[in-house]
């Protein structure tokens, strides 16, 4: 196995018929007992640099994929496996980022196929990093290792290592203990990672329809569904990243279970309130100088937001918004006025910038999530969503001519 890390310096080579030459001698080492063990030597070795270890993961990642049980033709010995599971979960310490999420990928792969018969302690052992409200950890939540047992965990409950029979018995050790990790005393990063862990638990469930998993995520979503509305109804500048992945996951439920979301609709409320209240804010932001790039953050949010609407008005509890349609949809045309660097893209060149807007494989803006919006008022509440349109529009237009506004013709554009 000498000739391992040889191999995983030269696929770092520049040259091209050096990275495919070691390539394919990586493919012929692999089929030798070893192999695993060796790749895990050069993750957990601190001494080599970082990237031949990254290479290290992405191979073991591939190997313990296609041949950890023994399929192909490759058989992978107790041994190595029982020192994967042992020397790889250290290594969710490790300072760089790339290698906790390489090593995290790995073991959800490996878990996939071993968790709980062959390696029991995995979860518990990573929750425990995490604490409880009956065992607080001691690991401040902007370590290394917090950061990698979130990654690891959010691979294991993604499903993309691969479905495994264990699956509900994960949700119900995980949901639970993820759930304190979104107050606001993590990092805003972690709190990301953990309503996205959520949203891959819900778009897993979604697309196997397991009774039993179905069962379990109704049973969870009072609590995640109740801190996500106390968060949004009145969200910090530093909890927009946090608010937009919130919103994201509403929309998936009540695309993908809407007659549970039926059960929700007080959830609306916050969120009908959030659109006008953010309003004020984004049309202070968009109509400055300083460009979209310094507001990133409050730009996903606003199109989270108004992807949420989408999903909520296409869904079966729409019938709550009927009573604030009208001044919703008014509310609507105020994010479809044009940003500053919008307009400078339209003043450039027109044509591009409307076959720009109508390409579906353009990066989606708050301005064509509003116009979907007002799009969909129009369709799915038929005489009474085209009137409360209308009415918006007539409304918009008054105050444009009858208020000394700069840069009206946008206003103007825009309804």
């Amino acid at each position: 196995m000498e000739e391992v890390v040889p191999c995983l310096h030269r696929l770092l080579e520049p040259k091209t018929e050096v990275v495919h030459a070691s390539n394919a001698r990586l493919q012929q080492l692999e089929t030798n007992a070893g192999f695993c063990s060796e790749l895990c030597r050069v993750i957990t070795s601190a001494s080599l640099p970082i990237g031949v270890r990254q290479m290290a993961t992405v191979l073991l990642r591939q190997f313990a994929k296609k041949h950890w049980t023994c399929s192909n033709g490759i058989t992978v010995s107790e041994s190595e496996k029982t020192l994967l599971r042992t020397q790889l979960p250290p290594v969710l310490g490790d300072s760089s980022s790339v290698i906790r999420k390489g090593v995290a990928a790995v073991i959800a792969i490996v878990a996939a196929w071993d968790f709980p018969n062959q390696w029991p302690t995995l979860v518990s052992n990573l929750l425990q990093v995490l604490g409880t409200p009956q065992q607080p950890t001691q690991l401040p939540p902007t370590s290394p290792l917090f950061h990698g047992v979130i990654n690891t965990l959010g691979y294991m409950m993604s499903g993309e290592s691969g479905e495994s029979e264990h699956t509900s018995q994960l949700i119900e050790s995980v949901l639970p203990s993820l759930l304190p990790v979104l107050s606001p005393a993590y990092p805003t990063e972690v709190r990301e990672e953990v309503v996205k862990i959520f949203q891959g638990v819900i778009t897993s469930i979604a697309m196997f329809r397991a009774k039993s998993e179905i069962a379990l995520l109704k049973s969870f979503l009072p609590a995640w569904l109740s801190i996500f509305a106390e968060i949004i109804s009145s969200p910090k500048p530093n909890d927009y990243g946090v608010c937009a992945s919130m919103l994201e996951c509403i929309g998936v439920l009540c695309q993908d279970f809407p007659k549970t979301m039926k059960n929700y609709t007080q959830l609306l409320v916050p969120i009908g309130h959030l659109t006008h209240t953010l309003l004020p804010h984004y049309q202070q932001i968009i109509l400055s100088e300083e460009g979209e790039s310094e507001h990133e953050a409050l730009l996903k949010m606003v199109v989270s937001l108004l992807d949420c609407l989408l999903s909520i008005i296409r869904g079966k509890g729409r019938k709550i918004l009927e009573p604030q349609l009208s001044a919703l949809a008014y509310c609507v045309f105020g994010y479809v006025i044009m940003t500053v660097e919008q307009e400078e893209m339209f003043g450039d060149n027109p044509n591009q910038f409307l076959a720009d807007e109508e390409d579906e494989a353009y990066t989606p803006t708050a301005r064509a999530a509003a116009c979907f919006v007002l799009q969909d008022i129009a369709e799915k509440f038929k005489q009474v969503g085209v009137k409360a349109v209308r009415q918006a529009a007539v409304q918009r237009l008054s105050e444009i001519s009858t208020t000394d506004i700069k840069n009206s013709w946008r206003y103007k554009e825009a309804v």
